[in-house]
């Protein structure tokens, strides 16, 4: 994560810092939000719900579900492996885009310099039309009033 970091600071992308270090408050925040609520005992008290309920059915179910409850543990590390290979990836092409931006651009940053000129394009449509909309007389103008019979 260090390379990267690095790499972006050297390149200057504000928006791509501000958005990691957006990234690690949340994730900051996240982490003392959790430390918080897994100190907090997580015990039911099913005998004040059997005194205060009519229907001790559902207690009794209930109990059942809790006592037969076992939770899931998940092995991340693949996940953590792909992203560090997608991590790696983008930092490959970053070097070549800022080496050598016009000798072998790979076939993804090819795209989205087109998608990016469809979206500039589309964009000036949008307020050449945003601007027609607002110079256009109000509706109150283009109406005809009671014809008489």
């Amino acid at each position: 994560m260090s390379h990267l970091r690095m790499l972006l600071k050297l390149l200057d992308f504000p928006e791509t810092v501000a958005a990691l270090q957006a990234f690690r408050k949340r994730h900051a925040d996240a982490q003392r939000i959790h430390a918080q609520l897994s100190s907090q005992p997580a015990t039911v008290d099913l005998a004040h719900y059997r005194s205060i309920l009519k229907n001790k059915a559902i207690v009794d179910d209930a109990e059942k579900l809790l006592n037969e409850f076992k939770p899931v543990t998940y092995d991340v590390n693949a996940h953590v492996k792909a992203i560090e290979t997608f991590e790696a990836k983008a930092v490959g092409v970053l070097v070549l885009c800022t080496v050598s931006p016009s000798h072998n651009t790979p076939p993804q940053v090819s795209r989205a310099k087109e998608t990016e000129t469809k979206i500039d394009e589309e964009l000036k449509e949008l307020q050449a039309t945003l601007a027609n909309i607002e110079e256009a007389r109000p509706f109150e103008d283009l109406t005809v009033g009671s014809v008489p019979t």
